[in-house]
């Protein structure tokens, strides 16, 4: 195994160098291009008593590693946007002996930045991985324990897993779901360990449902003897062409010339010379120092030339395809994210969105006190441990223009950044149509006391403390930022905000309370003139599904929510910060009156995500128990009774959903979800209360990490014996009526329970 091609790293893509061309935002199809990458450094493995299983290959995919008789037991493969890495023994991501030594680390690290797309690709790893996240972290990746089923709403762009801990098809439905959105995925898993659990083990493995599509298989016969250690052979002489030596008119002028003639002549152009060209400007980003930045000026001046290029929602820009519109933003987008804060510049679009900044604004320096210390989220276990905090300055960066931050010396090179726009999520290869341009934040490392800043398109300034991070309130001075609307409840005086703050020319606002922050346009803010009871409102929204899980909401971060106009998933999506649609949710950020009429089933629903707990979930439950936080606020809140507060919890619809469900022969793998399992909830809570929901909740929380449920029949088991234990009643016929699978062993722990009499699952049983 050879690797063949050199690698360098620009603009947040990998960019491969032959001797004849770059193939730039491609990014690198050629399968022997693609191992090159994947062994950078790779030269020695150590694999202690490990022995690895080996994959059976198809279509695509490419052997990574193998042993001395030819068999695979690592493999990549891609399929349109995912990029995936297998491995045929657990240790790979577990750790021990293999992180141990650099080619180990090398190759983990060089798997998930290749799916990942990128040096910093942000990493979600499955529970149980403790080894493989401090070795990410170490080497400076931004690292999230994810519950598989909850991936979609975790906002990462890489996923790591132990291919056989996945058990249900609700969380190898939702990793599928996250693949399928161009979300990459590092699997490993000890195949031949599990060859007689499964009657069709190439069907049925949780490894091989996860990888179905991709080219590449588990087998569950056949192991690779490594004697221990594995060398990865050197490449030879002339494998890694050198690109210092690639001709300056072939490699770096092409580019800057394709991008000068497009605009000059790109109306008259043929299709096929526009195409070539097209493809030849998009080789750019690989360009350095004058030559990068003539580039730069060279696509600007294009932009300008064509329009300006301004993605809305009523005139998209492809997200996809080879179209010249869709190049600039591709172009523009990784430029505006990578160039050093000093050489970036003002995209004509950020005027539309996310908005102008006045040029006879003032741009100040001013003073900030910000809370330094790391605080935890409301998801297990984050809420059980301190997690990163995205502080306010509540002042505005103006678009291509530098901000500096300075801070205590202390804080230099602990982790901190200064981050300018909110909202995380990239939407470059996540979305066929681009209703503005698809990536809006951007983190600076903090390394020095001064940090310099800038972001192309404008954007919010905050300061961003890392998990752990424990160093008391500080000051942040920042320079060259002009105000925005900002309204925090109890800091902010409602007479200086009805005055002066939310005139404020900034395009975005925020409107803050210790419990949420919501990220806006200040067009929505402006006419608040008093928002106290509003924001008192969504305060106690706060505290209220804080309460349901019984936790502190004292001890938490506050939750954040940018509303946007486009989102990278659905109407609305969880996270930190939620992320919801300007067009559907602004004006009821701002309305308390509407929100009462009205309700806020959505952002209920999301803040219920926020909270579920994987160690107490069903099969199906992703979309139904976040509803009891729907239920929950909407009743205590809001007022509203679950009967009018949607279409899903209507008696007549509730009881339909029952009759669906019982008639269609109880299909519990692929009929119990959403509102049908929300049901069940519902008749527990209707007989026993909250109080019973809340403790058994509590319960949970207070179940030392080694007691957790193992797999997914140890949580259904689990589940029953909760409630059962809360509501003091033999819960088993009530669970057996919903065919919810659970064990004999189960069923006799809470057969000496009083029976439950008024069951409204008895005649279903």
């Amino acid at each position: 195994m050879r690797k063949i091609f050199s690698i360098q790293w620009w603009a947040g893509l990998w960019i491969c160098v032959s001797l004849t061309s770059f193939t730039g935002i491609e990014l690198c199809h050629a399968s022997q291009r693609e191992a090159g990458l994947l062994l950078n450094g790779v030269e020695a493995l150590e694999f202690g008593k490990a022995v690895p299983g080996k994959f059976e290959l198809g279509g695509s995919a490419g052997a990574l590693l193998e042993g001395g008789g030819g068999e695979v037991f690592a493999a990549y493969g891609t399929v349109g946007a995912t990029r995936c890495v297998a491995f045929a023994h657990g240790a790979f991501l577990i750790g021990g002996v293999l992180h141990e030594n650099e080619s180990g680390k090398n190759l983990v690290l060089n798997s998930v930045r290749w799916s990942g797309k990128g040096m910093r690709a942000r990493v979600g790893v499955a529970p149980g991985l403790e080894a493989l996240q401090e070795v990410l972290r170490m080497n400076g990746l931004e690292v999230e324990e994810v519950e598989p089923g909850v991936l979609g709403d975790a906002g990462v762009d890489v996923y790591c897993v132990i291919g056989h801990k996945i058990t249900s098809g609700d969380e190898v439905a939702a990793v599928r779901a996250f693949m399928k959105s161009g979300g990459g995925l590092v699997v490993a898993a000890t195949p031949w360990a599990f060859g007689k659990k499964f009657s069709d083990f190439s069907r049925e493995f949780p490894g091989n449902r996860l990888l179905s599509g991709i080219g590449i298989s588990f087998s569950s016969s056949g192991t690779v003897r490594t004697g221990g250690r594995l060398v990865v052979s050197a490449p030879r002489d002339g494998d890694i062409p050198d690109p210092q030596r690639v001709p300056i008119a072939e490699s770096k002028a092409g580019p800057v010339a394709a991008a000068r003639r497009l605009a000059k002549e790109g109306k008259t152009l043929p299709a096929d010379e526009k195409r070539r060209l097209v493809s030849q400007m998009l080789e750019g980003v690989s360009l350095e120092g004058k030559d990068l930045l003539a580039f730069r000026d060279a696509v600007l001046a294009l932009d300008e030339t064509v329009g300006p290029v301004v993605p809305t929602k009523e005139e998209p820009v492809p997200g996809k395809g080879e179209s010249l519109k869709t190049a600039i933003v591709r172009v523009q987008t990784v430029l505006a994210m990578s160039l050093p804060a000093a050489e970036v510049r003002k995209i004509s679009a950020a005027d539309d969105y996310p908005g102008s900044v006045p040029d006879d604004a003032e741009r100040l320096t001013e003073t900030v006190t910000i809370d330094a210390t790391s605080r935890p989220g409301t998801k297990k276990p984050s809420w059980s441990r301190p997690g990163s905090v995205v502080s306010s300055t509540g002042l505005y960066a103006p678009p291509g223009e530098v901000v500096r931050v300075s801070v205590p010396a202390n804080l230099a090179g602990e982790g901190f950044k200064v981050r300018i726009g909110l909202y995380r999520a990239n939407l470059l290869e996540k979305k066929d149509a681009w209703w503005r341009y698809p990536q809006l934040s951007r983190d600076f490392e903090i390394e020095k006391r001064v940090t310099e800043a800038a972001n192309a398109f404008g954007g919010m300034i905050y300061l961003v403390t890392p998990r752990g991070a424990s160093f008391g309130e500080v000051e942040v001075e920042v320079e060259g930022a002009v105000r925005a609307p900002s309204f925090f409840l109890g800091k902010t005086d409602p007479s200086d905000w009805k005055d002066t703050i939310r005139k404020y020319p900034a395009p975005r606002a925020e409107l803050g309370c210790d419990g949420i922050i919501f990220e806006l346009p200040s067009d929505y803010v402006r006419g608040v003139s008093d928002p106290v009871e509003l924001m008192e409102f969504w305060n106690s929204v706060a505290r209220e599904a804080a309460e349901l899980l019984v936790i502190d909401r004292d001890d938490l971060r506050p939750e954040r929510a940018a509303v946007e106009r486009q989102i990278v998933a659905g109407a609305m999506h969880s996270g930190y910060p939620v992320g919801t649609h300007i067009s559907s949710f602004a004006q009821k950020v701002v309305d308390l009156a509407e929100l009462k009429e009205k309700g806020g089933w959505g952002i209920f629903h999301e803040l219920g995500h926020n909270h579920q707990q994987r160690v107490w979930y069903l099969p199906g439950t992703t979309e139904a128990t976040c509803n009891l936080w729907s239920v929950r606020l909407s009743e205590e809140v809001l007022g509203i009774s679950r009967d009018d507060a949607h279409r899903g919890t209507d008696p007549f619809n509730r009881r339909q959903a029952i009759v669906k469900y019982v008639g269609g022969g109880k299909n519990f793998e692929a009929d119990w979800n959403t509102f049908t399992a929300l049901e069940m909830y519902l008749q527990y809570q209707e007989a026993f209360g909250w109080e019973a929901l809340q403790r058994v909740f509590e319960a949970y929380n207070d179940l030392p990490k080694e007691e957790e449920p193992a797999d997914q029949q140890d949580r259904n088991d689990e589940l029953l014996r909760q409630m059962s234990v809360s509501a003091g009643r033999n819960l088993g016929p009530f669970f057996l009526a919903w065919n919810v699978p659970v064990s004999e062993s189960a069923l006799a722990s809470v057969a000496d329970r009083p029976d439950w009499e008024e069951d409204p699952m008895k005649k279903h049983r």
